[in-house]
């Protein structure tokens, strides 16, 4: 299994605005790599839009994803693809009845359509007139996380940041003399024998959090990993040309009369999935294939990710749930925005992100 958090929060782009920051970020894993510890961003797909069934979660969407065209412009990467986004789901059901009411109390720009609209408007899709769908045309789409990566990373180096390629082995609080007094600081380790001391710390780490000590010694975040299963369908030119309007496409419901349902879940279970446009990918494969995948996702108790203050010099920003790639950003600068200047600037209660930790018995510690 390849083992990806759905996603990194990008606090490091904000990070640069506090003197002599650095980060520790690794370069993509190669097939000879050995290591057990790597990013979670090594694709060049990943769905973004406003609206969502989650109140919470299509705020923090709201406030990132307008940003999208300050962070291309100042690292002059282009990591978005406004092709729109359908959200689709048995007519009157709960997914969908959420995903209206976000848009209608957000004032989000979209139309409501029924599955006989979707496939009129988009005739290369096959959606049951059961289904209804909300289509956001704009500010929805999908990202390259490669890409938002290099764009982010580009902006903080750009401003002074220190880019250090690593692992991180341990994050601890240590005490240091000095020739008038003791001081408490952070220490940061790496796998290749680096020490690093800051005056504060914050990790940003997804599903690997517990892999190293980086919350205290035999101290973890309260989360669980769940893996996903990813198909990838190689399609010719002319087939992409003819989709070439396909909107990124997410469903929760029972699926179409024609849909192929020969596979092992619960029939009971509905059927659940987010589809992108066709993307082309940096090694250009000619063959016409299926390809499987698999990556997995942090997930919190509270299904909301965990922004919080473990201690005054100690931040953490993690469980991602599966939805926060397209939120990183807002959910990085927040993060950065709490432990360094104790602020918390969105209307939404600071309470909903609160980390939950337990030690390696599994009783909690907060």
């Amino acid at each position: 299994m390849r083992k990806r958090d759905q996603t990194v929060p990008k606090a490091y782009m904000y990070m640069y605005l506090y003197n002599k920051t650095m980060i520790i970020f690794l370069q993509e894993r190669s097939s000879t790599s050995q290591r057990d510890i790597y990013g979670g961003h090594y694709d060049e797909g990943r769905i973004y839009m406003q609206s969502t069934s989650d109140p919470v979660w299509a705020k923090l969407a709201q406030r990132a994803i307008p940003r999208y065209s300050e962070i291309s412009k100042e690292s002059g990467i282009e990591f978005a693809v406004d092709v729109g986004c359908l959200s689709v789901g048995d007519r009157g059901g709960n997914y969908i009845t959420a995903v209206k009411d976000v848009v209608e109390k957000d004032h989000i720009n979209a139309q409501v359509l029924s599955g006989a609209d979707v496939c009129s408007q988009f005739p290369f899709l096959s959606i049951s007139n059961r289904d209804e769908a909300v289509f956001e045309s704009h500010f929805a789409g999908y990202i390259s996380p490669r890409r938002l990566v290099k764009a982010q990373i580009a902006i903080a180096k750009k401003n002074g940041c220190q880019h250090i390629q690593d692992v991180v082995r341990s994050v601890t609080r240590v005490v240091v003399n000095t020739n008038t007094d003791a001081d408490s600081v952070m220490e940061v380790t790496t796998d290749y024998g680096r020490r690093i001391l800051a005056r504060k710390v914050l990790v940003a780490t997804g599903a690997f959090t517990a892999f190293r000590n980086l919350l205290g010694v035999e101290v973890y975040p309260d989360t669980k990993l769940f893996p996903l299963a990813v198909t990838k369908l190689e399609i010719s030119e002319e087939d992409a040309q003819k989709i070439k309007t396909m909107p990124s496409v997410l469903y929760f419901g029972k699926g179409g009369d024609d849909w192929n349902k020969d596979y092992p879940v619960d029939p009971r279970a509905p059927v659940v999935f987010y589809m992108l446009p066709p993307i082309r990918y940096s090694d250009g494969v000619k063959v016409l294939s299926y390809h499987g995948d698999s990556c997995v996702v942090d997930v919190a108790p509270s299904n909301r990710p965990y922004i919080d203050r473990i201690h005054s010099q100690l931040g953490i920003a993690i469980a991602g749930n599966g939805y926060a790639a397209k939120s990183s950003d807002e959910i990085g600068r927040l993060a950065v925005e709490l432990l360094m200047n104790g602020k918390w600037d969105i209307d939404v209660p600071k309470d909903l992100f609160c980390a939950k930790l337990k030690s390696d018995c599994g009783q909690s510690k907060l």
